[in-house]
């Protein structure tokens, strides 16, 4: 009896020291580990911004050879917004395809992904259209009387932005308008194809 007695202690004792030598490891290893410290890099939202400016005009090129016009950049607008949620980025943009129809009007559509509702100001060659409360991700048609000269100027206005670019009677145009913004980065485009 006298010496299990002994031989418990002893066991407790080994004990002992091996779990305050295990403690001491863990405390000096978790000394030594440098807490890692997640800081998003801006250096995509270059890329990203790269890829819209040369993405959207291929994404109404390819809308218009298939015939689906405007919805194959519409469904391409909804479609980037989702990647770049899934990368953390806040994607806003406002685009406006402006096109002469065969009896000589400007047709103009206006897709706004912005974020927030708008009222939006469009002028073709001083005439003025202003459109109140275009909800967000959906889109807007209207037209203008008809321009004789080859070329005009499309003034697209919204909140405190106000934009004009001369386009070609000829050919269908587009105009965009983009945000890309992660934490304090922020990167804003402009498109004119």
């Amino acid at each position: 009896m006298f010496g299990e007695s002994m031989e418990r202690k002893r066991l407790k004792g080994q004990f002992f020291i091996l779990g305050a030598l295990a403690l001491a490891i863990a405390f000096y290893i978790g000394l030594n580990i440098p807490e890692k410290i997640h800081t998003p890099h801006a250096d995509d939202l270059v890329f990203m911004s790269r890829n819209m400016k040369k993405d959207l005009p291929l994404a109404l090129n390819l809308g218009l050879m298939d015939d689906t016009g405007v919805q194959t950049l519409n469904n391409f607008t909804l479609f980037s917004k989702s990647v770049m949620r899934g990368h953390y980025i806040n994607y806003s943009l406002v685009w406006a395809v402006v096109e002469t129809l065969p009896g000589g009007q400007i047709n103009v559509t206006v897709g706004n992904y912005w974020g927030e509702d708008l009222d939006i100001n469009m002028n073709v060659n001083d005439v003025n259209q202003p459109v109140s409360g275009i909800l967000d991700s959906s889109t807007f048609t209207t037209q203008f009387p008809p321009v004789g000269a080859p070329f005009y100027n499309f003034t697209l206005e919204f909140g405190e932005e106000n934009r004009t670019v001369e386009f070609a009677n000829e050919k269908v145009n587009l105009y965009s308008l983009i945000e890309l913004k992660r934490g304090e980065a922020l990167i804003r485009e402009e498109i004119a194809a």
